[in-house]
């Protein structure tokens, strides 16, 4: 079980700086203060959910 708690803090942190560091218009989906509050509030469902809809795609 401390595995767990690990592993949700990492990825909370990983997204946490991850939207915090992504320039605003290349954030999907949602505005980018929403998405900090989302991943800061819900570490774990915030955090899938910024890397699944939120995350910007790579450019071409």
């Amino acid at each position: 079980m401390p595995y767990l708690v690990l592993i949700v803090t990492a990825v909370w942190i990983i997204c946490l700086i991850d939207v915090i560091t992504t320039d605003d218009y290349r954030v999907r989906n949602m505005p980018k203060p929403a998405w900090i509050l989302l991943v800061a509030i819900l570490p774990l469902a915030g955090g899938v959910a910024w890397l699944l809809a939120g995350r910007p795609t790579r450019d071409r």
